[in-house]
């Protein structure tokens, strides 16, 4: 029993061990693009199309496309693909712009449901909005692939977030600047906006709600996107860019085949199959994530819709996993093959059931074996204790680096509720984990991701 005790509370240790690792190396990222200068002569941005593909969408589709059309970028098109959608979004659409159907070109790059129609209005010169079958989320997303044939690149991104108003400014940087890196994705920094004050794309005021629910979920998009995915960008081994707000160059797509329509998480599909296109023909690519693009997003109100939404994001990671196993442990995949992928399928994937062997570990030798209390007390310290140190490092990390937040009300609540996090919330996330897993390996597959979590 002790020696089971010390072998997980060595596999919890190195586990933060890598974890100060990627938080050494996502500040010094972090420091980098946030020191460099910005802004180039408008020639030499690429011509880009937010795709935004949309089902059921007609309490957010307005709002979210007059955001993008006031972005702060000179060659840009919008193109809003609905798929199928059985309430008002595309009627709402078409009040808003005053749309009338066109005739158009279509040519199946890309194999998808039928098309119907493209409306378009001179008066807002970009903004196009395609109707089609209902295909999923891949599909619409593979149509207007299909469509942006002007674009060298295409922005893929959520019906129901607000981009900041520079955002695609910012996220198109390491590819102007640094053509020759071959920079063939690049993803936004997502965070929740929920008790901001944000208007049209311009951050008036970014604070922190009262909802506690809420505030856990701020810190984790902390964690994720201002530490742990910028922390992969040195080896360039970034496995995954948020479907969010995620800019990809549109040929590389189509010649990898498109968005896959069997992926549960489209996401991290598309960025693995990436890596491994230029991994397997050796050629120069890179693939990175930014902190300085903002893109605001709801957030579950419930727990009941939150426990939804993580069943989603595990099923994902697992499904892209699998499919990529065999990169796992390869040497001729890089840092992506040796370390990444092993840190998600052990940390990710296998650690919330060894964490609750350790859980089990603890109650059973405080109540019944009572073996040696220092031997368990360093598995509590390894399991509380380095969840305690990765909050604390992500918000210093906050407030001395990225300085979104900058009222200390704010980095209090956040403080307060990186504290707690451990003790109860955590616990909660590995539970949903674990369920999502036996679910995901019964081949109970969830239904499309199409239907999104009610959102405040």
């Amino acid at each position: 029993m002790e020696a089971l005790t010390i072998l997980l509370t060595v596999f919890f240790c190195f586990y933060y061990i890598i974890n100060i690792w990627l938080i050494f190396r996502a500040i010094l990222s972090m420091e980098k693009e946030l020191s460099q200068p910005q802004g180039k002569n408008s020639d030499s941005y690429p011509h880009i199309t937010i795709i935004i593909p949309a089902y059921n969408e007609e309490h957010d589709i307005v709002q979210t496309v007059r955001t993008i059309l006031l972005q702060n970028y000179p060659n840009f098109a919008v193109l809003v693909v609905n798929d199928g959608s059985n309430d008002s979004t595309l009627k709402k659409l078409v009040a808003a712009y005053d749309l009338k159907p066109e005739s158009m070109r279509y040519k199946d790059y890309i194999k998808t449901k039928p098309v119907k129609a493209l409306y378009y209005n001179k008066s807002y010169d970009k903004l196009r909005v395609i109707d089609k079958d209902n295909g999923g989320k891949s599909d619409a997303i593979n149509t207007g692939l299909n469509i942006a044939t002007e674009s060298e690149y295409i922005c893929v991104i959520d019906a129901d977030v607000c981009l900041e108003k520079n955002a695609l400014y910012y996220v198109v940087q390491p590819i102007v600047n640094c053509r020759a890196d071959n920079v063939v994705a690049a993803g936004g920094n997502i965070r929740i906006g929920i008790g901001s004050d944000i208007t049209n794309g311009t951050v008036h005021n970014l604070a922190t709600p009262g909802s506690l629910l809420i505030l856990f979920q701020i810190l984790e998009y902390i964690r994720s996107f201002s530490l742990f995915r910028i922390g992969w960008n040195a080896a360039n081994a970034v496995p995954l860019l948020s479907g969010a707000f995620g800019v990809f160059k549109r040929a590389d797509v189509i010649h990898s085949g498109g968005y896959q329509k069997f992926s549960k998480g489209e996401d991290m599909e598309m960025t693995l199959r990436l890596h491994e296109r230029y991994l397997n023909r050796k050629e120069q690519y890179k693939v990175v994530q930014l902190v300085r693009p903002l893109c605001f997003t709801g957030a579950p109100s419930s727990l009941k819709e939150l426990a939804g939404q993580r069943t989603r994001w595990q099923v994902g990671l697992l499904s892209g996993l699998m499919v990529y196993r065999h990169m796992v442990g390869r040497p001729r995949y890089g840092v992506l093959g040796m370390v990444t992928l092993p840190y998600l399928l052990l940390f990710e994937a296998a650690s919330p059931f060894l964490e609750i062997i350790g859980y089990l570990l603890i109650i059973l030798n405080f109540f019944v074996l009572h073996h040696s209390p220092a031997v368990f007390s360093w598995l509590i310290v390894s399991i509380i204790g380095g969840s305690l140190f990765v909050n604390l490092a992500a918000l210093l990390t906050e407030a001395l680096v990225v300085k979104l937040y900058t009222r200390p009300l704010d980095l209090l609540k956040l403080l307060v509720v990186g504290l707690l996090e451990p003790f109860g919330y955590h616990q909660l996330n590995q539970y949903w984990k674990i369920k999502a897993t036996f679910q995901y390996y019964r081949n109970i597959h969830l239904k499309s991701t199409w239907q999104p979590p009610k959102r405040d």
